[in-house]
């Protein structure tokens, strides 16, 4: 994986309407004031990062936002209706056409793959034919690369591939607006580049607007158009990541640079790893080989190494 990436090519999007805004929201959990005032709009088919810390309200923020937790006071309104005054049928609704991506995928053990897909699908009261859910279940998985998976289960698929699945379901919906919490988290960083890659993909095939929750640079690098920085409850800061990258404002100089400081290291630790693990391989394999073969083995190499000289 690259240790450095390119920023998304930027587009201006204030153009285009508001498809989800917060005002003034607050959130507390007993003493722990979690959002203060915070406020943001996102607009048709931007991607707007949210950038924080853990344990900074990220995630509290999207559950508010689909109606999964109620904050204290404030305004969210979603595809032009304000989500904290909805009864429960409108809320259903609105989800409908509102995608979530779950940080843990929450995909269901005891379901195939289809099943996992078909879900939302009868959840909703969706009314397909059985040719036209073959078809919904075809063209999601194609778009996330899986489309062999149908018949398997969760625990026989990888972390990356679990995430692509969680994907998939939300895409069946054709949702307008998809909120992504911490999609990259807990993959390696082959994986999370590619998972980051696919949220691209889908956002210019879909035209969706998305919120994407995370505190992953390099995600941020290949899916924001826009950054918002949540510290201490409120919307901090509100640029492209090439500008707030440049900033020399000591809350979020500390946060961005750390955070480029370990994605680096850890790129170096998994080549590393990879050298010590073939180097271990290497040494039992020599080590299985008589003393005749193993000879004749190291002077074919010193051989091969001569003539590259």
């Amino acid at each position: 994986m690259e240790e450095h990436l390119k920023y998304k090519v930027q587009h201006d999007f204030r153009s285009k309407p508001v498809v989800l805004s917060v005002k003034n929201l607050y959130k507390s959990f007993g003493s722990n004031h979690v959002l203060k005032n915070f406020s943001l709009d996102v607009h048709e088919n931007e991607c707007v990062v949210v950038l924080g810390k853990s344990g900074s309200g990220k995630s509290v923020l999207i559950k508010c936002i689909i109606g999964l937790m109620q904050p204290d006071k404030g305004n969210i309104e979603v595809l032009g209706q304000e989500v904290t005054t909805l009864n429960h049928d409108d809320l259903d609704k609105i989800r409908m056409r509102v995608g979530f991506l779950f940080q843990s995928n929450a995909l269901y053990d005891s379901m195939t793959v289809r099943e996992n897909l078909e879900f939302p699908l009868r959840r909703h009261g969706i009314d397909y034919s059985k040719s036209e859910v073959d078809a919904a279940v075809e063209e999601a998985l194609s778009n996330v690369g899986l489309p062999h998976t149908q018949q398997m289960f969760p625990s026989e698929l990888s972390g990356g591939m679990k995430k692509r699945i969680a994907l998939a379901r939300t895409l069946i919906m054709r949702p307008e607006i998809i909120l992504y919490d911490e999609p990259t988290t807990g993959l390696d960083p082959i994986t999370a580049r590619e998972i980051s890659d696919l949220m691209v993909e889908v956002q210019e095939k879909y035209r969706s607007a998305s919120i994407v929750i995370s505190h992953d640079v390099h995600c941020v690098k290949i899916v924001a158009d826009r950054v918002a920085m949540l510290i201490d409850g409120v919307n901090y800061a509100d640029d492209t990541l090439e500008n707030l990258m440049l900033s020399d404002d000591p809350k979020i100089k500390p946060f961005l640079f750390k955070n480029e400081i370990m994605d680096v290291q850890e790129n170096r630790n998994i080549r590393l790893g990879a050298m010590v693990l073939a180097g271990t391989v290497f040494y039992f394999f020599l080590c299985i080989l008589s003393e005749k073969t193993k000879a004749c083995f190291v002077q074919r190499l010193l051989y091969m190494r001569i003539l590259r000289m």
